[in-house]
């Protein structure tokens, strides 16, 4: 069965996908990235075992006696971090990294899908009483789960650094993710001086007439 759910995941395909692969020869094709795209890889001499995340991976070497006895794993986040570093820092600057919510609670290690079968069903697991606020409340009347502002990122523009990007793991919600939906109805720096200097130009001709 897990077998089943590994071999379609975005780790099976980590060296294939086609994302990783033009990011990848847009970079010079750097063979330090095949430290998290392929398993068994050797920094050394630049050879790897497997063109994709295998359970060694995460399992370590396979263990005289398996599956008998199990290559058990400890879920921390100190793991997940080899390859996710970007996500998990951000996972530290926020609430649930204080508070030690890790990686797997939310994750299922092996399918890399949510624990529930939506985002908001995950998120209303801990946060029953979010729903019953305006901001919380209207945002879900439109359709939106909480993923579209907590984990809000810009849209890419250009090649990431190093093949990192940012991924919203911070859970805060700054003014860029209003932005995304509310274009037309936030004001820029400019329009708002244009509007500053038309309303001192009609107080002005209030005041002369």
């Amino acid at each position: 069965m897990i077998g089943q759910k590994i071999i379609r995941t975005l780790h099976a395909q980590a060296f294939s996908s086609p994302v990783f692969q033009q990011d990848w020869q847009e970079l010079g094709s750097k063979i330090t990235c095949l430290e998290c795209h392929t398993t068994g890889y050797n920094p050394a001499t630049g050879a790897y075992s497997f063109e994709r995340v295998t359970c060694e991976s995460c399992h370590g070497p396979f263990q005289t006696g398996h599956p008998t006895v199990p290559m058990s794993v400890t879920p921390k986040a100190e793991l997940c971090s080899t390859c996710y570093k970007n996500t998990t820092d951000e996972w530290r600057a926020s609430q649930r990294g204080q508070k030690d919510i890790v990686c797997e609670d939310c994750h299922d290690s092996h399918s890399q899908k949510l624990k529930a079968d939506s985002v908001t069903a995950l998120c209303g697991g801990c946060h029953r009483d979010r729903g019953e606020s305006f901001t919380h409340g209207t945002h879900s009347n439109a359709g939106l789960e909480c993923s579209n502002c907590h984990l809000f990122t810009n849209p890419r523009t250009s090649n990431p650094i190093e093949g990192l990007v940012p991924t919203g793991h911070t859970f805060s919600v700054g003014s860029d993710a209003c932005i995304g939906c509310h274009q037309d109805a936030v004001h820029t720096r400019d329009v708002i001086i244009s509007l500053r200097g038309e309303v001192e130009g009609i107080i002005h001709s209030t005041m002369m007439g």
